[in-house]
């Protein structure tokens, strides 16, 4: 099992930050409504610590066109 990431006020702040704003409520979205399987998958991954199994099922979600286009809105 890998190490648990480590996730500081910040990081936590920014990443509220993101997920509160349309293109990260749009991506949220998104992900919950075309891939809700998958994303149940990633929790659960992530809930048992398997965070290389989480990052290859994340990477999946996140190639797909309609994806990338709202990274890239968040990316600003």
């Amino acid at each position: 099992m890998q190490k648990q990431p480590d996730f500081s006020p910040n990081s936590i702040q920014e990443a509220a930050a993101l997920a509160n704003s349309e293109a990260g409520k749009q991506l949220l979205s998104a992900l919950n409504s075309k891939h809700s399987k998958e994303m149940e998958q990633a929790f659960a991954l992530a809930a048992s610590g398997d965070y290389a199994q989480l990052k290859k099922a994340l990477e999946g979600i996140m190639a797909t066109p309609e994806t990338k286009a709202l990274l890239e809105r968040l990316r600003g």
